[in-house]
């Protein structure tokens, strides 16, 4: 099954969490701090899904988003952002997200998120 998933986060805590609930799962995780350097290497890594924070310094995930999709127009992009407002969900969408959720975000919720992109399913 293989199945690489970039994740895109500013916040520690939160990379550390997904990471875990992730690997659990047998998925290959990379995580980045920071949106460029993550698009330094995105041709390198190759993810098949990344989840991308919209709050981050230097470059936010909507700048990163729309750079991205200039190099990889299908790969599954889930947006992850405190940001519970519907201009930024619009915009997010608008840009080429494949989805938006809110933080604090379920383990249960993203599992179910990501498998929708994946030939198998996921289960905690």
């Amino acid at each position: 099954m293989n199945t690489k998933i970039m994740i895109i986060e500013d916040s520690y805590t939160i990379r550390v969490l997904f990471r875990a609930l992730l690997e659990g799962l047998d998925i290959e995780v990379v995580d980045f701090s920071s949106a460029v350097k993550a698009l330094e290497v995105i041709d390198e890594v190759q993810p098949d899904i990344i989840l991308l924070d919209i709050g981050m310094p230097v470059m936010n995930g909507l700048d990163f988003l729309v750079e991205f999709r200039k190099k990889s127009p299908n790969t599954p992009v889930i947006m992850i952002s405190a940001l519970d407002d519907i201009q930024y969900i619009q915009k997010a969408l608008f840009l080429g997200a494949n989805e938006y959720l809110v933080k604090p975000i379920d383990g249960h919720k993203l599992i179910k998120s990501i498998s929708g992109y994946l030939e198998y399913e996921l289960a905690l």
